[in-house]
């Protein structure tokens, strides 16, 4: 399956990717297979966490800030976020600190698509015009 604007996420360090599980998890492999280096490497995480019962979010998401950033700087690592959950996604977007970038795969036509958003354009399409992320 074709992968359309794969490169507009070349340069971002922390990316929140959002679809159906099968389609992000593609756009993910592209990435490592396109990009990874043995200098600089992509890693994923899924949020929330599915095997913890509870989880304050609003905390949860400084925690991964600071961890991710972290490893960032230590070990020249590009972050790719999974999440499903809007509850999340909305605080994600209401953290201050937290710089990511905001990535929806659509399938159009047997291609997956991507759309980018920075993080503030996409609070700006929520709070103005509701818009789906997911």
């Amino acid at each position: 399956m074709n992968i359309i604007g794969l490169e507009k996420l070349k340069n971002d360090r922390i990316v929140l990717l959002l679809g159906r599980p099968e389609h992000t998890f593609k756009v993910y492999q592209e990435i490592r297979q396109k990009y990874n280096t043995k200098d600089l490497q992509y890693n994923s995480i899924s949020l929330p966490m599915k095997d913890i019962y509870y989880q304050d979010y609003p905390d949860d998401i400084q925690f991964w800030d600071e961890t991710i950033n972290e490893h960032i700087k230590e070990w020249n690592q590009y972050y790719v976020i999974f999440s499903q959950n809007a509850e999340y996604i909305d605080c994600m977007l209401a953290n201050k600190n937290f710089d990511f970038s905001v990535v929806t795969v659509r399938e159009v036509e047997g291609e997956l698509r991507l759309r980018r958003l920075t993080k503030e354009e996409a609070v700006e399409g929520r709070n103005i015009y509701n818009l789906e992320l997911r």
